[in-house]
């Protein structure tokens, strides 16, 4: 078998999953350009460069890298309030900076503090946002307040399209060979042109059309103007924390879904985000981050390796240079593929499954979470994640870490878990509940860790029960960690 063969059996699925995520990457960066009140080109730039680099340097096989919708609210707020587009950009180069910062304190351990129920509603609210927004284009609504019939007939063609070819495996349950995604925009493209020859009447308008003009693109580097230093300021810190919180969050789920659990270095992938940023501020194009459904799609049409990005990239490239080639596809089919992925990202069994078996510290927090995310935005939905998350563990450490037991005169108070200043209330209320002239033995031996806080409280109360008429012992060991609790060297 000849080199270029062994290589298209090889990398033949990143091949048809480039050009199925092209065909739906392209509209959603020309789309949150323009959302975030940006030059459209800024978009496709930073999902070139986002396709390109990351999939050249970046550690992480599967994770697709690009303009976010999560920072269009923030972009188009501040794009109003500063001024020209190319004054925000000034505050994606600060953001830049700060991310390749903070990859040296490894701050994307943060994330770990979000409980799984939490990490399953953010997919969830993802996936279901994503297929709120879409339905204008499934019918093909128009600001004037009609829709198109043609527009719902492929889009419901399509769909059940998809639905058909999800069933098309082959007996050792591989991936199909033509991801469902091309066949979805083929048959949409093939529809609109039909009626668009024979129907004339009923085709379909340009604005329900995937249309891109580069002729009309202009895009300016980034100006600092001194006296909106404030708001700069404020904006960049914006866009770090969302790059920081919801691009880690997305990278994790990422790294999950990735049938091969292949490792990813999170401090490394910080830095290339900083690096990242830095440039396509200065070069006046939208910020960038790790994109869940666009990843989550990249794996859905059967990606395997980086190459489906980086190809991906160079059919965006191709995309500008013959722009006309692509103002044959219906939205209607691109909105299409973009409710399949959504389908998939909400994971229908996993939620049937938690709901059956009534776990309701896993109800609670995901319901939470999901209601804010769909009320508000993503960015808060993580944020209420990662609160809730702080607070079960804050929960969960107050559970008691110790145990009293008496024989006579004595009493032995015995640490079984770690003990820190939130067990302090415990301690305190444990110990005065022990009546005068009693012999108190504590034993923190064993891999038990005791904070400095908890070991300078207990040698005062040695002291205070003294006066009482307590003896206060500590028992020692040579393998004990606190060092209240360890044999003194002799």
């Amino acid at each position: 078998m000849s080199t270029m063969k062994l290589f298209y059996r090889f990398y033949r699925q990143d091949l048809f999953a480039s050009l199925s995520l092209f065909l739906i990457s392209l509209p959603i960066a020309v789309g949150i350009a323009v959302a975030s009140h940006a030059p459209p080109e800024s978009g496709i730039i930073s999902a070139i460069f986002g396709a390109i680099f990351y999939g050249i340097f970046s550690t992480s096989h599967v994770t697709l890298v690009g303009p976010a919708a999560g920072l269009c609210v923030f972009l188009a707020a501040a794009a109003q309030s500063i001024g020209a587009f190319s004054n925000v950009s000034s505050a994606t180069v600060l953001a830049g900076t700060f991310l390749i910062i903070l990859s040296k304190f490894k701050s994307h351990k943060i994330i770990d503090y979000a409980p799984q129920s939490v990490m399953r509603a953010m997919v969830c609210g993802i996936g279901l946002t994503l297929i709120l927004k879409t339905v204008p284009y499934l019918i093909g609504y128009e600001t004037e307040g009609r829709f198109s019939y043609i527009a719902l007939g492929i889009s419901a063609v399509c769909l059940t399209l998809a639905w058909i070819s999800s069933t098309w495996e082959n007996e050792n349950g591989k991936h199909r060979r033509v991801p469902y995604a091309f066949l979805i925009i083929l048959l949409g493209a093939g529809i609109a042109a039909v009626v668009a020859r024979f129907f004339p009447a009923l085709a379909l308008t340009e604005s329900q059309m995937l249309h891109l003009n580069p002729a009309q693109w202009e895009l300016r580097a980034s100006e600092f103007r001194p006296d909106q230093w404030l708001p700069t300021l404020k904006l960049s810190l914006m866009i770090m924390a969302v790059i920081l919180l919801e691009g880690t969050v997305n990278r994790n789920v990422i790294q999950k879904f990735d049938p091969q659990r292949r490792p990813i270095n999170h401090q490394h992938e910080m830095l290339l985000l900083g690096i990242g940023n830095v440039f396509m501020g200065l070069i006046g194009a939208l910020p960038v981050m790790p994109i869940l459904i666009r990843s989550t799609a990249n794996l859905e049409f059967g990606s395997k390796t980086r190459l489906s990005a980086i190809l991906q990239g160079i059919w965006l490239i191709a995309a500008l240079v013959f722009s006309a080639m692509f103002q044959f596809i219906p939205m209607a089919a691109v909105a299409a593929v973009l409710v399949v992925v959504g389908f998939e990202l909400i994971k229908f069994n996993e939620i049937r499954e938690m709901f059956k078996r009534a776990k309701y510290d896993q109800i609670v927090p995901f319901a939470v979470t999901l209601v804010v995310i769909l009320s508000v935005d993503l960015l808060w939905g993580i944020l209420t994640g990662l609160a809730i998350g702080v607070f079960n563990s804050f929960k969960s450490a107050q559970h008691r870490s110790m145990v009293l037991v008496q024989d006579d005169e004595h009493y032995l108070l015995k640490f079984f878990k770690d003990v820190t200043f939130v067990h302090k209330s415990e301690l305190k209320e444990t110990l005065e509940n022990i009546p005068e002239g009693k012999k108190v033995v504590i034993d923190g031996t064993g891999n038990i860790v005791v904070d400095s806080e908890i070991e300078d409280w207990l040698l005062e109360y040695q002291e205070e029960a003294a006066v009482q008429k307590k003896t206060v012992l500590f028992r020692t060991s040579s393998l004990a960690i606190s060092k209240l609790f360890k044999v003194k060297a002799a």
